[in-house]
């Protein structure tokens, strides 16, 4: 996968004596300190400053805008005990917002209730419907988390006899609504414009009360919100974290707790971290799938706690398969309708997609594609559409170039809510299409691994991933540290887990070696393969098993490393392997009509039709390459030129994204041709190979360069093309021993190696006489998607000669010059 590695700072402009010196005075290792020097703290006093929080208080909230105002209209309204209707949001933000305010005003003696809105019926903000029915309590309305934009509906409130008050973090409009406003993106005197809707509540509390202690006992709420909503995790954000965590973890309320258990974390020990992928998302499901009330009731102890928290695990779980459910269908659109091979954005809809969900969904499409995606739920003939970006690429402009499309729309750089009649959606697909071509550079659609310093193994050790935790709490705009390894080799790499979706692997460098985990490999596209170099992102963590703690590094992204003596080296090393997948393709005897492909006469015609392919566009294109010899030449040829398509070497390649890629070794069956608008076969042995690639890219134009079979056969060593009779029955008896010994191999290649050893046969002969005494009937063979081997004898078949199979026969009309 062609990853953009994105440091902090270029290396060229770090001070290394600076960096040196924060070190030695801070007593901290070398890789913090370069951390904490990239990010901003590039002396000892400020990095010092930082990690301890000396002097650290929160702000005046007096100092927001608004404030005086709206304390003595509270406060009068609670004298007079006049009514006050808190009206808030279903994330969340807006239920930890509407939680502390109605702490707040009960601490106070005031009458208050709230009012949160259904996502699905009634969607964000104040609504006219909502304001009729909070007429007739009369009194105050006073909004957490939303109404910066409402000036139609504050106006309708006032001119029905409420006072309203606006406390909201969202950007101001130029105009705002008619009333007292509370939001510290507003100009004025306060020093910390990034809080969240519930840190504005909480300051608003903090002004009402005046009681320091009781507004300690509201930070686990305002921590709450503030970790879920994704707010950059500095200044006053971070002090309300810390301070909240603390409280969580020492003195947590009935319903909080309740929450910890069900989510399966441990009391007493939570991080930021738990909080963003435990306790927010079941928070978050009460308003996606059924009432963000639940939310409130949990956090203001009403109602049964444990009962509470049971329904929002079980909305969980439904919205976890909801969400599933519509990644897969709408994954499934994007590949069907071409997008991910000629797109550079993912839009879909349909008529049985969850409002409530779309959003999340179409955020881990953004991550799976690299690209905008935008998903909609469609009713009535409205598509409600839910967006998603990468950055650098802003969703806001990119709706607002189609304004003309639209109903409605919103958001900022990175996500937005939109409304369109469905009869438009194809329309809006193509010209948000094209304005991503023509506004945005491409390397902008590749994978970005951000790091913070770059370490050696040596330097991912137990005190370093100690001092790491000075930094906590973690989160946007202050995210885990990320470190940098070069060139380091990869050696055994283990299937490991349950469902066997994590792997591990030994690195190594010239002076020592660690042990690294890539979790969900299988989803991640980043492909590890024995005997290579790779530049690795992530962290390191320290695990425990049987008692041992040692230190793991946990890879967030790798990149092979793309030196061209190393392909050279591994082709060279390799060329047994190679042939394998070349002689494989002489396996393919497709009886089909004979499917559409351009035959290439010459190599100077595969190298022009290669660079016309890989100029047009960064995806769509796939080269599969297999005789050792025009490997060589091929990847020389795109190493050169164009340094931007993958090389990869047998794994089955990363093309969930359909990025140009040039395969040596591969195979095209673990392959989702479809993804490929273009695809090139270097050294193809016959039609019959070529035409089963057809069919299964329709889509796709094929090229395929025959070359001259007398060369190809020349130069395959005898050893590698021994198919004599003998051998056959010679490696049919090894593959009976092997198999006996277990049905279950780590992978065809241990399979291999193992039979091969036996009877000193080559590889490529077991490899030949797998897929000959499958066809015979002799053996049974699955490959799992884990990448095991299952394989066993079928003692009860009948005879059956060689001269039956046609896979024999073909390779054996092949060496003899005869297909």
């Amino acid at each position: 996968m062609p990853v953009v590695l994105q440091p902090n700072i270029k290396a060229s402009q770090i001070d290394k004596n600076a960096v040196a010196d924060i070190a030695a005075q801070l007593n901290i290792v070398r890789p913090l300190a370069e951390v904490l020097y990239t990010r901003g703290y590039d002396t000892p006093d400020k990095a010092a400053l930082y990690l301890t929080d000396d002097g650290a208080c929160f702000n005046d909230p007096f100092l927001l805008s608004g404030m005086h105002g709206a304390v003595e209209t509270i406060k009068q309204a609670a004298a007079n005990q006049k009514h006050i209707t808190v009206y808030g949001d279903y994330d969340v933000d807006g239920i930890c917002a509407v939680s502390v305010i109605m702490l707040a005003l009960k601490h106070m003696g005031a009458d208050a209730d709230y009012y949160i809105p259904d996502r699905h019926s009634e969607g964000y903000g104040l609504n006219e419907d909502a304001i009729r029915q909070i007429v007739p309590k009369g009194g105050l309305l006073l909004t957490v988390d939303c109404g910066i934009s409402s000036c139609a509906e504050v106006k309708l409130a006032r001119e029905l006899g409420l006072e309203v008050i606006v406390t909201d973090h969202h950007t101001p409009p130029e105009v705002l609504p008619d009333c007292i406003v509370i939001n510290p993106k507003l100009p004025g005197d306060y020093p910390f414009a990034e809080l969240c809707g519930a840190g504005v509540a909480f300051k608003l509390a903090q002004a009402l009360t005046g009681d320091e202690a009781f507004c300690d006992d509201l930070l686990d709420l305002a921590c709450l919100a503030t970790v879920a909503d994704v707010v950059p995790l500095v200044g006053e954000n971070r002090l309300i974290v810390k301070k909240g965590l603390q409280k969580i973890n020492t003195n947590p309320r009935s319903g909080l707790l309740e929450l910890i258990r069900q989510s399966g974390r441990e009391a007493g020990k939570l991080t930021s971290g738990d909080i963003a992928f435990a306790l927010a998302p079941r928070l978050n499901a009460a308003g996606r799938m059924k009432s963000a009330v639940l939310g409130v009731e949990l956090l203001l102890g009403i109602g049964n706690a444990e009962d509470i928290a049971m329904q929002l695990n079980m909305l969980n779980s439904l919205r976890q398969e909801e969400e599933q459910r519509i990644i897969d269908e709408a994954s499934d659109i994007a590949v069907k309708s071409g997008q991910v091979r000629s797109r550079r954005i993912i839009l879909a809809a349909s008529d049985g997609w969850d409002r409530g969900v779309i959003g999340i969904a179409a955020s881990k499409l953004t991550e799976k594609y690299h690209r905008p995606c935008i998903l909609f739920a469609v009713q009535d003939g409205v598509a409600v559409g839910s967006g998603r970006s990468v950055e650098g690429i802003n969703i806001y402009q990119m709706l607002l170039s189609i304004e003309d499309l639209l109903i409605k729309f919103g958001g900022h750089a990175m996500a937005a809510g939109v409304s369109m009649y469905a009869d438009r959606l194809d329309d809006a697909a193509v010209r948000l299409d094209q304005y991503v071509r023509e506004n945005s550079d491409e390397k902008l659609l590749f994978p970005v691994a951000k790091y913070d310093a770059r370490v050696c193994l040596a330097e991912l050790n137990a005190r370093l991933v100690a001092q790491t935790e000075l930094l906590a709490p973690f989160g946007m705009g202050n995210p885990a540290p990320r470190f940098r390894v070069d060139n380091v080799k990869a050696s055994v790499c283990r299937v490991i887990g349950k469902n066997r979706n994590h792997m591990k692997i030994g690195f190594s460098d010239k002076a020592t070696s660690v042990e690294a985990m890539l979790f969900f490999y299988r989803d991640s596209g980043i492909h590890i393969d024995s005997d290579f170099y790779y530049t690795l992102v992530g962290r390191p963590e320290i695990s425990t098993w049987n008692d041992i703690e040692r230190v793991s590094f946990i890879i967030d992204n790798a990149r092979r490393d793309k030196d061209y003596q190393l392909i050279k080296d591994t082709i060279f090393h390799n060329d047994e392997k190679l042939f394998r997948a070349f002689f494989e393709q002489i396996m393919y005897n497709t009886e089909k009509d004979e499917a559409e492909h351009e035959i290439l006469e010459s190599r100077d015609e595969l190298f022009a039709v290669i660079d016309d392919a890989l100029s047009q566009d960064i995806c769509g294109t796939l080269i599969l390459s297999n005789h050792p010899a025009t490997a060589l030449a091929v990847s020389e040829f795109v190493f050169n030129n164009h340094p931007r398509c993958d090389i990869e070497f047998f794994s089955s390649v990363s093309d969930k994204n359909g990025y140009n890629t040039l395969v040596l070794g591969g195979n095209p069956d673990k392959i989702m041709l479809e993804n490929y608008r273009c695809i090139i076969l270097c050294d193809c042995c016959n039609d019959y190979f070529a035409r089963y690639v057809s069919q299964r890219a329709p889509e796709a134009e094929v090229y395929a360069m025959h070359g001259s079979n007398a060369e190809y056969i020349a130069s395959c060593p005898e050893k590698y093309r021994d198919f004599s009779r003998e051998n056959m029955g010679k490696a049919y008896m090894s593959v009976r021993n092997t198999a006996s010994q277990s049905g279950m191999f780590e992978s065809v290649d241990t399979f291999l190696r193992m039979t091969a050893a036996e009877r000193l046969l080559s590889e490529m002969l077991v490899s030949v006489s797998l897929q000959v005494f499958r066809e015979l009937g002799f053996l049974n063979i699955s490959e799992m998607p884990d990448g095991r081997f299952g394989i066993s004898v079928n003692r009860d078949a009948p005879q059956n000669p060689l001269t039956n199979s046609k896979i024999y026969n073909n390779i054996v009309a092949w060496l003899s010059g005869k297909q």
